[in-house]
């Protein structure tokens, strides 16, 4: 419902445009889905863990924003 579907097929269609204006955040989209995925794997080395961690927080962070930002206009 928030726009992301449609923003990564835009994206993957060429139209670039369309794709930042149906969700601006799309491109944290992939990434974090792939840290998610590899939280197994970023346990067992640490630093590679905290990078995750906290790449995972700025994302939540920016959703929100985005969010609330979508709300007030």
């Amino acid at each position: 419902f928030c726009g992301m579907t449609r923003a990564h097929l835009k994206f993957f269609c060429g139209e670039f445009k369309e794709a930042f204006s149906y969700h601006r955040l799309f491109p944290l989209g992939l990434p974090f889905v792939s840290v998610l995925a590899h939280m197994r794997v970023l346990k067992r080395k640490k630093p590679f863990f905290i990078a995750g961690f906290c790449f995972v927080c700025v994302s939540a962070a920016a959703f929100t924003v985005n969010y609330i930002v979508n709300l007030c206009s």
